[in-house]
């Protein structure tokens, strides 16, 4: 004779999942899928050509910097980290690297104009008219 086990219940975790997968259109709220971003800043970091390490012996980029953002294999220009050699900065924002006001540029040397564009680094100019008509 076959013993009949009664089905179980579900557990409260398997709940939880199958409603937050329900709100989030089948997908799982905060998966890789577009879904909000749990702790990670929406904020680029920063990946270098070269590094060094400041008397805190904290690692610093140095060489040419690009805006990255967290949980991606690629600058925010579009370049591959593998393919061109860069190193992570997770720790350092995207902010803290540039010449003008940053406070990790100390060796920097160059920083990449598309990335500056996109991530929204560069000053903005306002319109001026020159040599206005009497």
């Amino acid at each position: 004779m076959t013993a009949v086990t009664a089905p179980t219940a579900p557990t409260a975790v398997t709940a939880v999942r199958a409603v937050t997968a329900r709100t989030a259109g089948n997908r799982i709220a905060g998966h890789r899928t577009g879904g909000p971003t749990l702790g990670r800043s929406t904020t680029p970091a920063v990946a270098a050509s070269g590094s060094w390490t400041d008397p805190d012996g904290v690692r610093m980029p140095a060489g040419e910097v690009h805006a990255w953002t967290h949980g991606t294999n690629q600058t925010v220009c579009g370049l591959a980290l593998s393919r061109a050699s860069l190193l992570r900065f997770p720790h350092v924002p995207w902010t803290e690297v540039q010449p003008a006001t940053g406070a990790d540029a100390d060796r920097v040397q160059r920083v990449c104009p598309r990335c500056q564009a996109a991530a929204g680094g560069r000053p903005r100019r306002g319109w001026t008219r020159h040599d206005p008509r009497p």
